[in-house]
């Protein structure tokens, strides 16, 4: 083996890095690190000379640097070495493999170690690392050296524990060099306004604090020379005063209770048997069954004051669950969520030694009213208790709700009462909440189970509110037919305008007095598709007097006219209804031959050729209309400005088809020219630019780019 002294430094160094020794210069912490880098574990004596084959380290010393450092140096050995262990103990006779810190060098002979207590002795060992001759080498005897004084490290792993009603145990781990240790406790993270306490181990309970408090926690070492530095902070809560008065809960029954004040709180209790699993539910307004008032959390103490769970705000669809741990009582707390007043009000409680919340039995199951699938019921609401129950049996997994109620544009115009709907499973879980609206689109009822009953309540959306409503259900999501009030009877050939205005449900009907078998068509004019005069985009649906869709809700019929059959001799019903509580006006027509009936003109001014006329545009959003008969079949419209110095010309034919897209005149731009039919009737419709424009302008048309002369 000796024949390697002989091999150049970096050949044996680049050896020794491919058998796991260290290539890189520098130091490495290794704490508590028990086993050679790629050599054998350490061994033998507190004495030193044990290990592996190679020669020991010689004058090791150890020097004193400041009260939390010192300096271990020693003799390089000769041959073929690739760095150096040091070794760290507590202790003079400690075991070899009993040290507390490791570090490794390369080539260095000195290691120094840092973050020492003072006035603490620590003893050193070194050996080598000869990775072509097995791993480490011989130990070093071992040296100490004694820190200077100083203050004492900073403690670490502070833990709380042992809690009760007035006091806290502490402990953490011993610091070297300390005398004592300093506990500090206050009610907040900052420390402010904290109590110092003296402690001289590192186990201690605090005792005298308040009941039901979070306190934080930090300690510090010292000595004669100082402190240390603040441990990281721990904290916890104290056990709960329970008091004296609580109200007795029996298993699986509900109680009510009713909280008036945000500080209010309510106490329950009950007997517990230990090793038996106990549940707790709640209903309240946040999670529920929509009966409630209130939100609250709720807490739960042994009678000793422990606490099993604090300040959970739910409870309803997932229990609070604990398994008791001795024979005892269990005091349940209910208070506000968050101590908030907007959170007082009703709720119920109850418990259960199985996982299955207990029925609260507010729902009349006897009394409810059949609901029968596609045909409305009507309700009436016209006092106590302000509530209206239905059901039903489910025949698929979704159904569709909908009611026909007096908010502005959710029902037909023919009800008093807007109202709120809410349904249930019997299990009492919820599966619509206080729903608004149930008008233009359905309220799905989904993951239903064939032959489950649902059970509907409806409830005035204003507390007190009394009159009439409708309701239904079906599995499809289109509402179901309700029998209008009072259609309009249109008549063939026949064009009828129609407006639909806020408050009349975004729809408006009309009736045909229809032959079974006759094939009828229609015809509507809107903002989508038409003339350019409606402003209202809307949908058209027809039934037959039982309900029965002759023609499926269609958005257009302009260009194309939509045809339906009735099936027998009697009234249809049109329903023309918009998407979304919008308004505006639309036409309608139908007639027995495919064929559009002429749409007929507005009322409009006559004009002269090569002759002026005043307009006014009395009202902001207005509008005026003219009309001529083509001389040419390029005819100009000329414009003068009055008070109103900018306006939209359009024009239409006879049939009000519009003829080119609309056009801005104004200062700069005074005429337009569009080709017509010599001899035909046209008209203008005449707007403001701006849609709270009006005032005065003048109007002409002639052949010719040249304007009249005014």
């Amino acid at each position: 083996m000796k024949i390697f002294k002989l091999l150049p430094v970096f050949f044996i160094l680049a050896f020794a890095g491919c058998q796991g020794g260290f290539i890189e210069p520098g130091l490495v912490d290794m704490p508590g690190y028990n086993s050679g880098g790629g050599g054998l574990p350490p061994s033998g004596g507190g004495g030193g000379g044990g290990g592996g084959s190679g020669p020991a380290p010689t004058g090791v010393t150890a020097t004193v640097n400041s009260p939390s450092s010192i300096t271990v140096s020693w003799n390089a050995v000769e041959g073929y070495a690739s760095g150096y262990f040091v070794y760290l103990y507590y202790s003079s006779n400690a075991a070899n493999d009993d040290y507390k810190e490791r570090r490794s060098t390369t080539l260095s002979t000195e290691v120094t170690f840092t973050g020492l207590s003072g006035g603490t002795a620590y003893y050193f060992m070194v050996r080598a690392n000869y990775p072509l001759d097995g791993g480490e080498g011989k130990f070093s005897s071992r040296v100490s050296a004694t820190t200077e004084p100083g203050p004492p490290g900073t403690p670490t792993g502070l833990s709380a524990s042992g809690i009760s009603l007035s006091g806290i145990s502490l402990s953490w781990n011993e610091v070297p060099g300390a005398q004592g240790y300093y506990i500090d406790y206050s009610t907040n993270s900052s420390f402010t306004a904290s109590t110092t306490i003296n402690a001289d181990s590192t186990n201690y309970t605090v005792t005298g604090l308040l009941a039901n408090t979070l306190y934080y926690f930090r300690v510090r070492a010292y000595n004669t020379e100082g402190s240390s530095g603040n441990s990281s902070s721990v904290n916890t809560t104290t056990w709960y005063t329970i008091p004296g008065v609580a109200s007795q809960l029996t298993v699986n029954q509900w109680t009510d209770g009713n909280i008036t004040t945000a500080s209010g709180e309510e106490w329950y209790k009950f007997d517990v048997t230990a090793g038996t699993a106990y549940y707790v539910w709640w209903n309240d307004r946040y999670e529920g069954n929509n009966t409630k008032t209130g939100d609250i959390q709720a807490s739960a103490y042994y009678s000793t004051g422990e606490p099993i769970f604090s300040s959970v705000d739910s409870g309803w669809t997932t229990p609070r669950s604990f398994t008791a741990a001795s024979n005892t009582t269990v005091y349940i707390r209910a208070n506000p969520f968050n101590n908030n007043s907007s959170n007082i009000g009703t709720y119920g409680i109850t418990y259960a030694a199985a996982n299955t919340r207990p029925l609260s039995g507010f729902i009349p199951k006897e009394t409810a009213i059949e609901l029968v699938a596609g045909q409305w019921t009507n309700g009436t609401i016209s006092g106590a208790p302000n509530e209206v129950w239905y059901k039903f049996t489910a025949t698929a997994s979704n159904h569709y709700l909908w009611w026909n109620d007096s908010n502005s544009g959710n029902g037909n115009g023919t009800i008093t009462l807007d109202v709120y709907v809410s349904a249930f499973r019997v299990n009492e879980t919820s599966l619509l909440s206080n729903s608004d609206s149930g008008w233009f689109s359905g309220n799905n009822i989904s993951s239903l189970t064939a032959g489950e009953t649902i059970y509907v309540r409806v409830t005035p959306k204003s507390a007190g509110g009394t009159g009439t409503f409708g309701i239904v259900f079906n599995n499809a999501n289109t509402r179901p037919f309700i029998m209008p009030a009072s259609p309009a009877t249109l008549t063939s050939g026949t064009w009828v305008d129609g407006s639909i205005a806020s408050g009349t449900g975004g729809e408006m009907w009309y009736t045909i007095n229809a032959a079974g078998g006759q094939t009828y068509y229609l015809w509507w004019n809107d903002s989508s598709q038409g003339n350019g005069l409606k402003t209202s985009n809307v949908y058209v649906t027809v039934f037959s007097n039982d309900g029965t869709a002759l023609m499926p809700s269609a958005d257009s019929g302009w260009n194309t006219p939509q045809p339906f059959i009735p099936t027998s001799s009697g009234n249809v019903y049109i329903r023309v209804s918009v998407n979304s509580n919008s308004t505006g006006t639309f036409g309608i027509a139908y007639n027995i031959v495919n064929t559009k009936p002429d749409v007929p003109p507005p009322s409009a001014t006559g004009l002269t050729v090569d002759q002026w006329i005043s307009g006014n545009i009395l009202a902001a959003g207005g509008e005026q209309w003219f009309s001529f008969t083509a001389t040419a079949a390029t005819q100009y419209i000329h414009f003068t400005v009055g008070t109103l110095s900018s306006i939209n010309i359009q024009l239409y034919d006879s049939n009000v088809n519009s003829v080119g897209s609309q056009t801005n005149l104004n200062n700069t731009t005074r005429n337009i020219n569009r080709s017509v039919t010599e001899g035909q009737t046209y008209y203008i419709r005449v707007r403001s630019t701006s849609p709270t424009g009006n005032g005065t302008y003048q109007i002409a048309f002639n052949d010719s780019s040249t304007a009249p002369a005014e």
